[in-house]
């Protein structure tokens, strides 16, 4: 699944797209309009089984049921989100009075479970843990930070401490042994 402009022809067209491969086939599931970014749907998370996603549209999260090709908006608030390696969990970004919190939800009914704090939305490959960097160190660098996400304590990352000024991150590794 992308989200991008394809060329077909003389035309080009803009939308959320299924890519087949290895064929390399293109079927368009939702028109976006070309000039217009907010109809664009970015920040694209995959569930699991392929049969839904998450994405955001027209400044909104929105569910995607690919097997209907329809979609739905997730919630007022909400406006990032990622599915779990194990296909147990969709957790969201919340933003209410400038905050941002972590909202977990069961995947399969979409109940929020709890809410956590502020994270990347950067899943361990087990999916006990959501990666994140807290900014305390000034402007520019931050620490890594891991988040339980049955309890919700928070755990610095010290060989990070002060050293992360990028906020592409990601895991290579369950070993989160200190």
């Amino acid at each position: 699944m992308i989200d991008g402009a394809y060329r077909r022809g003389p035309d080009v067209l803009r939308g959320l797209f299924e890519l087949s491969l290895p064929s390399g086939g293109v079927r368009r599931l939702f028109q976006a309009q070309l000039h217009e970014p907010t109809s664009w749907w970015t920040h694209l998370s995959l569930s699991r089984d392929c049969r839904r996603a998450v994405a955001i549209h027209n400044r909104r999260l929105e569910l995607v049921d690919l097997d209907h090709v329809t979609s739905k908006p997730l919630g007022d608030g909400l406006f990032m989100a990622a599915w779990s390696p194990d296909g147990k969990w969709l957790a969201a970004l919340l933003e209410t009075a400038g905050k941002h919190e972590t909202v977990l939800m069961d995947a399969s009914s979409l109940k929020r479970v709890r809410v956590l704090g502020d994270s990347d939305l950067e899943w361990s490959p087990d999916s006990c843990y959501l990666l994140g960097v807290d900014d305390h160190c000034g402007a520019y660098y931050g620490t890594l930070v891991m988040m339980d996400i049955e309890t919700g304590s928070r755990t610095s990352i010290e060989s990070s401490r002060c050293k992360i000024n990028q906020d592409t991150i990601g895991w290579v590794s369950s070993d989160v042994r200190q």
